[in-house]
């Protein structure tokens, strides 16, 4: 009879943990990332107002020193520039969005489906 009684308080208790998790929101959940995403914006922002442009995609040196995290991190935010002004921070998980993402035009991370459009139209 125990036995049964700690299962079912302990089955009770996760289903509760998963269900807090799923509802938490998501600045909570990622904070880390949009801390790291943040010092990076920051970074690239700096760079475009010293130098008058941001760096390109493939430019993986400057981008590097850009970046606070390590390079082949696989929390690493891709790198996306949207014309000569604007840029997108995504953090990729899984192959399907939502993903959380940084747009430089709002500044304002979201967890929801980045514009791809903007990203394949430059």
């Amino acid at each position: 009879m125990n036995f049964f009684k700690i299962l079912s308080i302990t089955l009770i208790l996760l289903v509760l943990v998963i269900f807090t998790w799923i509802k938490l929101p998501f600045e909570f959940k990622y904070q880390g990332k949009i801390k790291s995403g943040d010092i990076f914006a920051h970074n690239l922002t700096k760079f475009k107002n010293e130098t008058g442009f941001l760096p390109i995609e493939t430019d993986w040196k400057t981008l590097e020193k850009l970046s606070p995290l390590k390079p082949y991190n696989e929390s690493k935010p891709q790198y996306d520039k949207i014309g000569e002004n604007h840029f997108i921070l995504i953090f990729v998980e899984g192959f399907d969005p939502p993903y959380l993402f940084y747009d430089s035009r709002v500044k304002v991370w979201k967890y929801d489906f980045p514009p791809i459009n903007e990203i394949l139209e430059k």
